[in-house]
């Protein structure tokens, strides 16, 4: 019966497991017998297994199941991000880095601000009598230009100041036009800083050089004093009104210098040196003064005016006392004959060195008055013109 059973069910052919080992078995493969039904490990299946293997059997088909290939597994796509609602942010200043641009218009008007030469400035030219005289000589509708406004000082000019400072006097009558400006004159001087109008009195000089034959002198920080006490007299214009000249009368002991000085040279034989501060205390003064007007008819018909171009002659009628500290480095028996000196030669010294420290002070003072004339027309300091 044993044998009938096997050729009746023949054996199955050795088998080799892939089996998963552990230690020294690890990928070893096993040897698994076959019994009647099924795989059997024991002895007695390998001797019928091997008894049955010696006769002709019929031929099996060793059917090994196929492991299909993995599934891929079909990744979902992730799901749609949930966004917050956007907080409104606060704006972004313009100018920093990644924000965008403000959109940019043509601007309705534009602005020019010009700069006064140092040389025009010294002949008593300001911004406004430049940018009149500009407005007056050209035609700035050929040019394509619309409307266009002088703005001096954030004004545009005004006649405010005019009645409390100027009479207005009959161009015949010398005398009530040398009142109003001997009236006018000390208030400029003293500043009018509504009208951009700076002072005058004290007048204030960071550097005076003055070079004479053989001595070199620097005065610096300079103080002026007194030039409002100071009165016009002789006044005497053209009948066009393009020429004045006037005397300049200076009473004693108002006028006083102060500052620093850098002194080196010699007045004929006698050698100064020195640097330190100085004083200068003058006596009664006499100037002679010219200068020009430049008149300037304006759109509305009214006739502005400047002063320019002045010269002057100044003569000290009084003495002088020209006081130098640290003459000689301290030295006093050399300083004392440059003292003797000064004393006896006032004149002759004050003549040597008046002039440039004159000069400064007028430029600032022509500044000054051209400053104020910026306000006023012709037409409101002379009745008939």
């Amino acid at each position: 019966m044993a044998q009938t059973g096997l050729e009746e069910f023949p054996g199955l052919p050795k088998a080799l497991s892939k089996g998963k080992g552990k230690g020294k078995w690890k990928g070893r493969r096993k040897e698994v017998g076959s019994a009647a039904f099924g795989p059997s490990n024991s002895k007695e299946a390998a001797s019928q297994v091997a008894e049955t293997q010696a006769e002709p059997a019929a031929s099996w088909t060793e059917v090994v199941r196929h492991r299909s290939a993995p599934k891929k597994q079909m990744t979902s796509a992730p799901p749609a991000k949930t966004t917050a609602p956007e907080k409104p942010t606060a704006p972004v200043q313009p100018g920093k880095k990644g924000t965008p641009l403000p959109k940019l218009a043509l601007p309705r008007s534009a602005a020019v601000i010009p700069k006064l030469r140092s040389e025009a400035a010294a002949r008593g030219t300001t911004f406004g009598a430049a940018l009149l005289k500009a407005e007056t000589s050209v035609d700035f509708k050929e040019l394509g230009i619309g409307i266009l406004r002088i703005r001096q000082n954030g004004r545009l000019g005004s006649s405010a100041f005019s009645k409390s400072l100027f009479t207005p006097c009959m161009l015949t009558d010398v005398a009530c036009i040398e009142n109003s400006l001997n009236t006018a004159l000390p208030q400029i001087f003293e500043g009018i800083p509504k009208l951009g109008i700076e002072s005058s009195d004290p007048d204030f000089n960071k550097i005076i050089e003055i070079n004479v034959p053989n001595l070199k002198i620097q005065l610096f920080n300079t103080t002026l004093i007194g030039l409002k006490t100071c009165k016009l007299s002789n006044l005497r214009f053209n009948s066009d009104l393009t020429h004045l000249s006037t005397d300049i009368n200076c009473p004693e002991g108002e006028l006083k210098a102060t500052g620093q000085y850098d002194m080196k040279g010699r007045i004929g034989t006698l050698h100064m040196e020195g640097n330190g501060d100085y004083e200068f205390f003058a006596g009664q003064f006499l100037l002679n003064l010219e200068c020009e007007i430049e008149k300037v008819k304006r759109n509305d018909g009214k006739t502005q005016m400047f002063l320019k171009n002045y010269k002057f002659v100044a003569k000290p009628l009084t003495k002088i006392d020209f006081a130098f500290q640290n003459l000689f480095n301290g030295r006093e028996d050399l300083a004392e004959a440059v003292r003797k000196f000064a004393r006896e030669n006032w004149k002759a010294i004050a003549e040597l060195v008046q002039d440039p420290i004159w000069d400064a002070a007028f430029t600032d003072v022509f500044k000054n008055i051209n400053k104020y004339l910026e306000n006023v027309t012709l037409e409101e300091v002379l009745i008939k013109y």
